[in-house]
């Protein structure tokens, strides 16, 4: 029956074609309204004259041609034409070039940089509708309309169920060009059965239903830019929120539907613009039951038994439409025969909710059916954006097949030259096909893409995933297929920058083919596979292949992900080049996927490729087939391979030449074809773990190291996991016991090279495994194995046993250390000394003296004298350990021997030197040059080793250190004296230099009173003096180390030791010597000489007291030495300094912060200069001026090392050289001067050199009034009175 209708319905066709070209055509001209143009012949009427009467007017054989201008359709009005043929609507004006920019701006969209690019053809012959009007056109054949504009119409047809400005319905062979459909209510055109060989040319669609806009919610889209990809902004859509209904709001540009027909169409769109058609069904709000399709161009076709759908869309440019599904164009059909052909389609910024921004496809392929083939070439597709991809849909592209018969004809999908860009989405292009299961499938599909490029693909954030949540730019997914035949090919085909996995194939038995000239590059994932993603699909590089994966990246596979299922093969002769692919966990090139066996399976796995012989066509292998790799990455293991277990996969090499067996080892085949480029990083070829190996050791299959530990000690062990080919093979490890039953202790993530790595153990003694994760979880048998047998000790000294965990004993605690277990060790705070004392006892010390302890704030508790410095052990660190001694000058221990006793000599030597250079150039306290020079000393010396740190000491520093030291009548040199020195030794030499000074002089003095074979030296008494002066200091710190003692805390009390050599106990005979004499000096030198300098004035002032009277007038030359240089009201200047050194000596004794000490040497200078600056102290403006420059560079000096710098040291370096050098400058004065002296005197002689010269110690004082010989010198000998023995003449 069916095919009978269809033979009458042709007979029809062909008689209506002869009849309407035969007859004669009626014209009518039709003038714009309000329009003065004459008309060029009669009949002539406004257009409302027309469809007012159009039962007589449109009749068959019609023509309307209509004159440029507007004309207007009045308020609801409609123009019918139904049951005609042959009727033309014609503009008689030219068409003119305009761009989408100006209907952008016309209608209120949000404009974009492409608008101005977009252009389209538009006639001056415009009919503007006031509201409510339209056209419908129903039973016509031969329908022409051309050179129009449409804007503002749209009526509601109840034969289509659709508003729209133009209504088509059951018209045979349409016929338009030219035309532009704006702004109308509803769709631009529906048409509902247009049948035959009709064709759409040079015609625009634009911002049709857009008036919904203003009814919607606005809201932006992040989007890409299509002219400049590093340029992007905001698209726009128009959301229904559910507060309008669907059905008010739905349209677009064009809709064509067919329903059951009796005459095939064949439809020819070329040279279009569809552009701005707005859904008002676009929402994101599941409640709403609507959805939109296609509102640049949408085609649905029910199913069509007999004839074969034909359309061919070519040179249109699709653009800015919004929908749920296919926002530019949308394709919908059931068919068995179909032919869908685009051609130089320019597709660019759809919005689809969903998906298929640009194109959506959705064909239902019913049996019987010859032809069926979707062809797209030569086009552009890019920034198509999918808002929510809840369906798992392409942005660019996305196609679905549905198969609801048995039908063994193939399903062809070609693409050829077309690009992919900048879309957003799901991914860009996907095909999937689908089956309804009640009905066995069949389906043979085969997709072709041949030349083209897919770049830039930027997919969103995923909402929903397939198999191992992929997003792909370019996807194939087949679901719920049972044996289908499905081949998939590229061809010349580049995919560029795409986010994220470039190519996925899902599906059983999948094939996909790459030949020529494949390019995958610059193209990533978060996940698996930045190239190729498979699963269950073979991938064949066909032969005279050249496949290209570069610059691809992802979290595995940085190229190429396989699943288990998948193979790769490879037909000879071929090359493929992995270069510069990287992985952020594994596999920077291919990952294969591993599914563990169980150690009960013996049957070796398949290989994941397969290579393919033909015989004389090879390349640069004998095999004939080239895998290139070069500059690939992995974050952990495989920068070229990671999995596929290649040296124990068997392969079919029946195809391959000699000397390949029929059945061989995959890793033979796969060293054959691989060549190693360079720069894969280290290790190339890896796999998941199968084994758990010792570092350092060789790797056996059973590894057991037995350990000795205490509570809560971490125990660490060098271990790796290694893959395939003993590669390091990042992975997680389990840490268990087995008895008395499986245990799980912990789970450790294993690096890429070997490491230390912590243990936890139980308080018994057990044996714990380490395994692999996938031996302990999965039954593999691991190739080797590491097992460690665990011993627990109790807790070792200074340790007790608390919450299963050593910890610091009481005593420890009590003083703030916290301990380590783990490496037996103590930190502290502060700068602590623990040990054990003299009797074996343990103790703690909160101050450990002097420079003794290294005060790294880390103690070993296992060996106490590694706390100590220089090589010093013992308590306190206070003893050199055997054959070492104790040296002046430093803290250190050196080897010594008994013939260093002959130093005595050379240091007596200097001793005498010293004593000479002070008589010869009157180098004394009296000149007033010296005082700040030996304060300077003073302080520098207290303060050596935090100025020049023992660490960084160049022989430059220990010069200037040593020189300084000499100043301070201190040895400086690092020396001893005889071997076995100790430090209680060395205290008591401290006196012996000074005491051998002061012997020297005060018999110098004795023997030139009571000798007359010695002269009597005028300056004797000032030499005692500055001697006196020089050696306070040095004495001072001896006494105070002499009477400094520590008390060592214990467990139970506290034990009494010397602060300086802790063996030595308080109050027995060697430290009850030392402390006597300490004392005694102390009292008899170090008070009497402090008070007598600080109150001299007061005692001079009652020099008339009987008791005091003689005792004064002994002493008062040595109080008038130290006085002399200062004016009367500062005559105890002298004992006020020395009362601040004894505050500063007292400081640095018993503070061990080395600012402290600085803060307090400042303050000092601070207060001294203050008073230097108010007061004028001297009589004489050179040594004031001396004496200040002195304080100055001390106080830079200490200002300096309070900073911290690294030109802390640099500056200490030029303070002490430039305070040598003012040293020498005094003495160069004073030699200056002392030869004057001397010249003029000897001039002024009498001829008896016997002759006994009066007294004049105010002339031989450089800082007196008048240096000339023949001043006047009484005007000080009134003040300084005669030496100390005048008074018995």
């Amino acid at each position: 029956m069916q095919a009978s209708q269809f033979l009458v319905s042709a007979i029809l066709s062909c008689l209506c074609v002869h009849t309407c070209t035969s007859q004669y055509t009626t014209t009518y001209y039709v003038t714009p309204n309000a329009s003065t143009t004459p008309c060029p012949q009669d009949p002539c009427y406004d257009f409302k004259t027309y469809y007012q009467n159009s039962s007589y007017y449109f009749q068959s054989n019609t023509r309307f041609i209509f004159l440029p201008g507007v004309h207007v359709f009045g308020l609801g009005d409609l123009l019918l034409v139904q049951d005609k043929y042959n009727i033309s609507l014609v503009g008689s004006a030219n068409l003119t070039v305009h761009t989408v920019a100006e209907k952008v701006k016309e209608y209120g969209f949000d404009q974009h940089d492409e608008d101005d690019h977009i252009t389209y053809l538009e006639s001056s012959t415009k009919i503007v509708c006031s509201n409510q009007s339209g056209f419908a056109f129903a039973n016509i054949a031969y329908l022409v309309l051309a050179n129009l504009s449409i804007v503002n119409c749209g009526q509601y047809n109840q034969v289509t169920s659709f508003t729209a400005a133009v209504h088509l319905v059951s018209v045979l062979h349409l016929s338009m060009d030219g035309v532009s459909i704006q702004n109308s209510t509803g769709y631009g055109l529906v048409g509902v059965s247009v049948l035959g060989y009709s064709k759409i040319t040079r015609s625009s669609f634009i911002a049709n239903n857009q008036y919904v806009k203003d009814i919607l919610q606005k809201m932006t889209v992040p989007g890409l830019s299509c002219s400049n990809e590093n340029y992007s902004y905001n698209n726009t859509v128009y959301m229904n929120n559910g507060s309008v209904q669907c059905q008010s709001v739905s349209g677009g540009n064009v809709l064509l539907q067919y329903q059951t027909i009796q005459n095939p169409p064949k439809l020819h769109l070329a040279n279009l613009l569809f552009t701005l058609g707005v859904d008002g069904t676009f929402t994101n709000n599941p409640s709403i039951d609507c959805a939109g399709y296609g509102t640049g161009l949408a085609i649905y076709s029910d199913y069509q038994e007999l004839f074969t759908f034909y359309a061919d869309i070519k040179n249109t440019v699709f653009y800015r439409n919004q929908a749920c599904l296919g926002a530019n164009f949308n394709l919908m059909m059931v068919a068995g025969s179909y032919s869908i052909s685009l051609e130089n389609i320019h597709n660019m910024r759809g919005v689809a909710m969903a998906g298929g921004a640009g194109v959506h496809v959705d064909i239902t392929v019913i049996y019987p059916g010859a032809l069926r083939s979707f062809t797209v070439s030569d086009s552009m597709f890019e920034c198509n954006y999918v808002h929510q991809y809840t369906w798992l849909l392409g942005s660019s592209m996305d196609i679905l097949y549905t198969v609801s018969n048995n039908d063994q004809n193939k399903v062809l999908t070609e693409f050829h030259g077309c690009t992919f860009r900048n879309d957003a989405g799901f991914s860009s292009f996907l095909v999937n096909t689908t089956s309804f299961e009640q009905l066995a499938a069949g389906l043979s599909l085969e997709l072709v893409v041949d030349g083209g490029v897919f770049k830039n693909i930027q997919p969103s954030t995923c909402r929903y995933s397939i198999l191992v949540s992929a997003i792909d730019a370019f996807q194939f997914e087949q679901s719920e297929v049972r044996d289908n035949d499905v081949n998939f090919s590229f061809t010349n085909v580049n995919i560029i920058n795409c986010n994220f996995t470039s190519s996925q194939v899902t599906g059983e038995d999948s094939k996909v083919a790459l030949s020529g000239v494949v390019v995958f590059s610059n193209s990533s994932d978060t996940n698996n596979g930045g190239a190729l993603c498979l699963f269950s699909t073979t991938v064949s590089v066909e032969t005279s292949s050249q496949v290209l994966f570069q610059n691809n990246s992802a979290a595995y596979g940085g190229s190429i992900f396989i699943d288990s299922s998948s193979q790769l093969t490879f037909a000879s002769p071929s090359n493929v080049s992995f270069i510069n692919n990287a992985a952020i966990v594994t596999g920077g090139a291919i990952y294969v996927e591993t599914v563990p066996q169980s150690s009960q399976v013996s049957s070796p796995p398949q290989c994941f490729f397969n290579v393919l012989y033909m015989q004389s066509q090879y390349i640069d292998s004998a095999i004939g087939v080239q895998l290139y790799f070069e500059n690939n990455h992995a974050g952990e293991a495989g920068s070229v391979l990671y999995g596929g277990d290649i040296d124990n996969c068997v392969m079919d090499c029946s195809s391959l030449p000699p000397p390949f067996p029929s059945q061989c080892n995959g890793g033979t085949v796969f060293d054959a074809i691989f060549i190693d480029g360079g720069n894969n990083n280290y290790p190339t070829i890896s796999s998941d773990p199968t084994s758990v190996c010792p570092c350092n050791e060789p790797c056996v299959s059973s590894t057991i190291k037995d350990c000795h530990v205490y509570p809560g000690q971490v125990i660490e062990f060098p271990f790796i996991t290694v893959g395939q080919r003993n590669s390091t093979a990042p992975s997680v490890v389990i840490l268990y016991t087995t008895a008395p039953t499986l245990n799980i202790i912990t789970a450790i993530r294993t690096s890429k090279s070997c490491a230390n790595y912590s243990v936890p153990f139980q308080l018994v003694n057990q044996t714990l495994l380490i395994r692999t994760q996938s031996e302990l979880v999965q039954a593999v048998q691991n190739k080797y194995n590491f097992t460690v047998s665990i011993t627990v000790l109790p807790c070792p000294t200074c340790f007790v046993q608390m919450n299963n965990s050593c910890v610091c004993n009481d005593l420890l605690r009590k003083h703030s250390l916290d301990c380590y277990i783990s490496n037996q060790t103590a930190k502290t705070a502060g700068n602590h000394w623990v040990g054990n004392t003299s009797k074996g006892i343990l103790a703690v010390f909160d101050q450990c003296p002097f420079d003794y302890c290294s005060n790294k704030g880390i103690i070993n508790l296992t060996n106490f004298s590694s706390q100590c410095n220089y090589g010093r052990t013992d308590v306190l660190c206070g003893k050199c350990p055997p054959g070492l001694s104790t040296t002046f000058g430093t803290s250190q221990c050196k080897a010594c021997s008994h013939y260093y006793l002959f130093l005595i000599i050379p240091f007596a030597i200097m001793g005498l030197a010293l004593v000479g250079v002070l008589f010869a150039l009157n180098l004394t306290v009296s000149a007033g040059t010296l005082n700040g020079m030996i304060l300077y000393a003073n302080v520098f010396r207290i303060n050596d080793n935090i100025f020049f740190p023992a660490s960084q000491r160049s022989p430059l520093v220990q010069f200037l250190s040593v020189a300084i030291a000499w100043l301070n009548l201190d040895f400086g040199i690092e020396v001893c004296f005889y071997d076995g020195m100790t430090s209680y030794v060395k205290t008591w030499l401290q006196f012996a230099f000074p005491l051998y000074i002061f012997t020297l002089v005060g018999t110098i003095i004795v023997v030139g009173k009571y000798s007359s074979l010695v002269p009597k030296l005028s300056n004797a008494v000032p030499v005692f003096a500055t001697l006196i002066l020089l050696s306070y200091s040095k004495i001072l710190r001896t006494i105070i180390t002499i009477l400094s003692y520590a008390s060592l805390a214990t467990e139970d009390s506290t034990d009494c030791v010397w602060l300086y050599d802790g063996n030595v106990q308080c109050w027995e005979p060697m430290h009850t010597g030392l402390v006597v004499f300490g004392s005694t000096v102390l009292v008899i030198f170090v008070f009497p000489y402090t008070f007598l300098l600080f109150f001299a004035p007061n005692l001079q002032a009652k020099s008339n007291w009987r008791c005091f009277c003689g005792l004064i007038n002994k002493i008062k030359p040595f109080l008038d030495c130290n006085q002399a240089p200062f004016k009367d009201n500062f005559r105890r200047w002298s004992g006020v300094l020395l009362v601040g050194r004894c505050a500063l000596c007292l400081l640095f004794a018993f503070e061990n912060d080395p600012t402290y000490k600085l803060w307090g040497i400042m303050g000092f200078t601070y207060v001294y200069m203050t008073i230097m600056a108010a007061f004028t102290v001297y009589e004489s403006r050179f040594p004031l001026l001396l004496e200040i420059l002195f304080i100055m560079n001390l106080s830079a000096l200490v200002a300096t090392s309070l900073l911290h710098t690294s030109w802390s040291l640099d500056f200490a370096i030029a303070s002490a050289i430039v305070f040598l050098l003012s040293v020498c400058v005094v003495v160069i004065f004073h030699a200056s001067h002392r030869c004057k002296r001397i010249k003029c005197l000897w001039s002024r002689m009498k001829p008896s050199i016997n002759t006994t010269q009066p007294s004049d110690y105010g002339a031989s004082n450089v800082s007196g009034k008048d240096l000339q010989c023949g001043s006047n010198r009484n005007n000080n000998v009134e003040f300084r009175e005669s030496l100390l023995f005048d008074g018995d003449d």
